[in-house]
């Protein structure tokens, strides 16, 4: 029988590990109109002191159908909870990749896209974003 509960701790602390490395990410939804673009959001990535530490990666799983991602270098001013670990640094400003989006003039409906943001040591979370335009 303990050779079982051996198993299932080890089991069990694999499962956290996996938790640990990809986080459940956010859902966003916006209401646009045609051609104008949209601030989905801002991720930024600091060290133990509250320093920035270079900027997260984010990769495209799903691309939009109905128009395109822009990826921007921007000032964050607020700093919210971690999403994937480290450092609680909320209420300090520092420097954000933004995700935009930008619908084509003509389309209008339903979009939606998915997308990876990478925070070094400190994990990965899933994003989706919903937009529909008018």
């Amino acid at each position: 029988m303990s050779g079982r509960a051996g198993w299932l701790v080890l089991a069990v602390g694999l499962a956290a590990v996996a938790v640990h490395a990809q986080q459940l990410g956010q859902v966003f939804s916006f209401d646009t109109n045609a051609g104008q673009e949209v601030r989905v959001h801002q991720y930024a990535r600091w060290n133990g002191r509250c320093e920035p530490e270079g900027e997260p990666t984010i990769t495209m799983l799903t691309p939009p159908g109905g128009g395109r991602i822009d990826l921007r270098r921007e000032a964050k001013t607020d700093i919210g909870a971690p999403r994937a670990g480290g450092t609680d640094c909320r209420g300090k400003a520092m420097p954000a990749l933004s995700v935009y989006y930008i619908p084509r003039p003509e389309f209008h409906g339903a979009d939606h896209f998915d997308y990876q943001v990478a925070y070094g040591p400190h994990g990965t979370v899933h994003d989706s974003a919903f937009i529909q335009v008018r």
